[in-house]
């Protein structure tokens, strides 16, 4: 069975405790397990397409290379690296996108998506940036929040 390790760094921050208060210490604490959990998520998907990569049929699939790609999560705006395979009948394939049941050019994730349209259903899309900005601690415009298609629940084998 293929198995990926998700490690967590140790984190020590040091700050002064004069001025500091209660909400400060959330806020900061907040931002850094958002930090981390970015920086634990590009490396699992890193991880895991290096995996696939490597475990391609070889002779099936040709390795064309890498291409970024931006995506918005709970934990901000990570982006990623996806290798690029070619069939013999010349099409493209993203494994780790296949793997993971990612759409065609979706660029939120299914969660993220989730929480603002859930916001939106009581609240004006001004609102939601800024209720967004409290759960997830980045922003995004009204706009932006506005034109989301969610991507789908579920999503159809290949």
């Amino acid at each position: 069975m293929d198995m990926i390790a998700i490690t967590f760094p140790e984190v020590k921050v040091n700050t002064p405790i004069k001025n500091l208060t209660f909400d400060t210490l959330e806020n900061m604490i907040f931002d850094i397990t958002q930090t981390i959990a970015y920086k634990v998520f590009e490396k699992a998907l890193t991880d895991i397409d290096s995996n696939l990569r490597h475990q391609r049929k070889k002779g099936l699939l040709k390795n064309t290379g890498k291409r970024k790609k931006y995506f918005l999560t709970r934990f901000g705006d990570i982006c990623t690296t996806h290798t690029r395979h070619r069939d013999k009948a010349g099409e493209s394939h993203y494994l780790l996108d296949e793997a993971l049941s990612i759409i065609k050019n979706q660029r939120i994730s299914l969660s993220r998506a989730m929480i603002e349209a859930y916001l939106a259903t009581d609240s004006s899309y001004q609102e939601v940036t800024t209720q967004a900005r409290l759960f997830t601690g980045y922003h995004r415009s009204h706009e932006a929040i506005r034109q989301t298609e969610p991507p789908p629940l579920y999503r159809t084998p290949r």
